[in-house]
């Protein structure tokens, strides 16, 4: 069996998260600019299987995964490991290319103390994985608080008109109270509680459909499919399809 491979990742249908070891540097923001890197020095994964479905965990390279994302790049080749044993080497080699880095010539820039809390903030989010499902932008929490139990979160880039023909993401969403718990500190990535479903389209408007998974509780989490619509500041298309739950997996037919 061959130790790795290089493979196509889309972070808005599969399932990424980042391993407990991974070199994030949070004490040291960092801003990204150029984009050929990534090419060059491609994010290192470790591939987890259960049956026909995989999911990948960041274990190298985490750099160059943020210069990805911040720069709304979402579909992307990375280094797919597939042995355990391969995370302390990946981690060490880590720590020796940020070294070389920072010490010759560095692919990435760190902010001055001038450094704005809103920039900070966005690279925390993309850092954790909070980036929006329609053009992997970062999420916040909306500005406009509400009195009840929910609250709502939108894309960052609403402003942006270089995408949505002009008008800037329009994805929005609201979180039960123990999710935003979880969002504000960063632990809430996006795969977590919202996935596109593969080539499942909305009987009543033909759009995409996504599995929202809604966290209650510590431990009650009920899940739906909704279109694509539900997520959208017009909200046009309201479907929605409760399912069953088994065990901790949502059942969808």
């Amino acid at each position: 069996m061959k130790d790795y491979e290089i493979k196509l990742l889309n972070i808005k249908t599969d399932t990424i998260s980042f391993h407990q070891s991974l070199l994030k540097d949070p004490d040291r923001e960092k801003q990204f600019t150029n984009t050929v890197l990534p090419a060059l020095y491609p994010p290192v994964f470790l591939q987890q299987s259960d049956g026909d479905h995989c999911d990948y965990i960041l274990i190298g390279r985490h750099w160059s995964y943020a210069m990805l994302v911040s720069n709304g790049i979402f579909e992307f080749y990375g280094i797919v490991m597939f042995d355990r044993d391969s995370i302390i080497q990946i981690i060490e080699i880590d720590k020796k290319e940020i070294a070389i880095f920072e010490n010759g010539t560095s692919p990435y820039g760190i902010p001055s103390p001038s450094t704005s809390r809103a920039t900070l903030t966005r690279h925390k989010s993309l850092q954790a994985g909070q980036v929006c499902p329609f053009c992997s932008g970062p999420l916040r929490e909306s500005r406009n608080k509400e009195k009840s139990n929910n609250f709502k979160i939108g894309c960052e880039n609403r402003s942006r008109k270089t995408i949505n023909d002009g008008k800037g993401c329009d994805f929005e969403a609201v979180l039960t109270e123990t999710e935003i718990e979880l969002f504000r500190a960063y632990k809430l990535s996006t795969p977590k509680w919202l996935k596109l479903v593969e080539g499942r389209k909305c009987p009543d408007c033909e759009d995409d459909v996504f599995l929202r998974m809604v966290r209650l509780s510590k431990d009650v989490q009920k899940s739906a499919l909704r279109c694509k619509k539900n997520y959208k500041r017009d909200q046009i298309c309201r479907y929605k399809k409760e399912l069953t739950m088994k065990g901790q997996q949502a059942s969808i037919e």
